[in-house]
């Protein structure tokens, strides 16, 4: 009962995050939404290598670190420790203003690509705030990715 997870070596994290970021540039992408809810989610999980909880997003840069933004405050130690992204923190009250803040550390956007069934909610919230940024539907290219 005390044994952690089973997890993907750093070197196959290593390779997904290439493969992300790559998908970036090949896309002309500034940033990636990854968005996921539920236990096991397979677009958080195979990101990040956290088997999630509730609501929780992912925000990849073509450079630079990701951050992995979760609801639950309850759940960060564990997001923590489990993830293999190091910028672990809580997606806030609202949030979109978390998310939206997050992005606003990138700087100008141009394109913004979306990945996972992100809730009408928080991406209103983005789309308002990021007036004339162009938001891509990545999904399907996001799937292919997880499926080699």
């Amino acid at each position: 009962m005390n044994q952690p997870p089973m997890q993907f070596s750093l070197d196959e994290m290593n390779r997904r995050h290439t493969a992300i970021r790559a998908l970036l540039e090949s896309e002309d992408l500034d940033a990636l939404v990854i968005y996921g809810a539920g236990r096991y989610q397979a677009d958080i999980l195979w990101a990040s290598d956290w088997p999630g909880g509730r609501e929780a997003y992912i925000v990849f840069e073509p450079s630079g670190a990701a951050t992995l933004l979760l609801q639950f405050f309850n759940h960060l130690d564990t997001a923590r420790r489990l993830s293999r992204i190091p910028d672990v923190g809580w997606a806030g009250p609202v949030n979109a203003r978390t998310l939206g803040d997050r992005l606003a550390r990138i700087g100008k956007l141009r394109r913004v690509g979306v990945a996972g069934s992100l809730p009408v909610y928080p991406y209103k919230g983005v789309v308002d705030r990021f007036p004339g940024v162009q938001w891509v539907f990545m999904g399907q290219a996001d799937q292919a990715l997880r499926l080699i």
